[in-house]
């Protein structure tokens, strides 16, 4: 995958992360099967719910991962334009 892609799926990430719904749309999420995980006196329906968890945060961390990502792509292809500019700068006042 090309830094300019990463950067900006990474860009793509932090919008949802950031974005007012989806926090609250994943903590509603959340607390409702950690609610009915609590609750369940059903060992299947425990482990079912347990994995619905574990599901949903590896979302998120996949998210988190990805926006990671794309930062340092994006500081990545900063320092390279910089690099750029300096040599372009040099050649100038040769």
């Amino acid at each position: 995958m090309s830094l300019q892609n990463e950067a900006l799926r990474g860009d793509l990430a932090r919008q949802v992360l950031e974005n007012e719904v989806y926090a609250e749309a994943y903590g509603l999420i959340e607390q409702e099967i950690t609610k009915a995980w609590r609750e369940s006196k059903n060992p299947a329906e425990r482990e079912e719910l347990h994995r619905a968890l574990r599901s949903l945060a590896k979302v998120q961390s996949l998210m988190q991962s990805t926006m990671d990502s794309g930062k340092v792509a994006t500081r990545t292809l900063q320092d390279e334009q910089s690099k750029l500019q300096r040599i372009g700068a040099y050649f100038k006042a040769a």
